[in-house]
């Protein structure tokens, strides 16, 4: 809008209406109350934001088939823009920046507690799942020797129980006989 109105001063340029308190309409620097705005026919060329259901008269943020007025397309756990950054429309259609979609959709490493999300620059998430676990393939180990686990017939992974993981080598010590 850009002016400052004394708000006994602030009336429709339609109907002379005073809008103190009122919803309005500016466009185009021509201030309209809520029914003579209907009647001009600007709302048939507005967009409805999709976060807050209000009309959309200035700047339009088009994201996945939405449209959003500026100050309304962020993220919705900590508030922050969305502009200029990567975001993510999760499965209930819900905006959220990178980092709070993993907090929210993340697994735990069962090694080192940190969430297993894609490395920096990166959309795939290296995880491994060991007995109904998850791990970064980084933290998968033996617990004895330390060895990293892999996928190969010598660094594969031999569970002696629900806690503990082995490489062959380990195992082959520690198995029952």
């Amino acid at each position: 809008m850009g002016k400052l109105y004394h708000t006994s001063c602030f009336y429709c340029s339609i109907c002379n209406k005073s809008l103190r308190g009122k919803v309005f309409y500016d466009v185009k620097g021509t201030i309209y109350c809520e029914e003579d705005y209907k009647k001009s026919g600007y709302k048939q060329l507005s967009e409805v934001c999709k976060a807050c259901s209000r009309l959309i008269l200035d700047v339009v943020v088009q994201a996945a088939g939405h449209a959003y007025h500026t100050g309304c397309f962020k993220c919705s756990q900590c508030q922050s823009s969305l502009q200029d950054q990567n975001f993510i429309i999760d499965s209930k259609n819900t905006l959220l920046c990178v980092d709070d979609y993993y907090k929210i959709h993340s697994m735990e490493c069962a090694a080192c507690k940190r969430l297993i999300k894609p490395a920096d620059g990166s959309n795939e998430v290296g995880k491994v799942m060991v007995m109904n676990k998850s791990y970064h393939a980084d933290c998968l180990a033996c617990s004895d020797c330390k060895k990293k686990l892999g996928t190969g017939s010598d660094s594969g992974c031999y569970p002696l129980n629900e806690d503990t993981i082995f490489c062959k080598m380990c195992y082959n010590k520690r198995k029952p006989s």
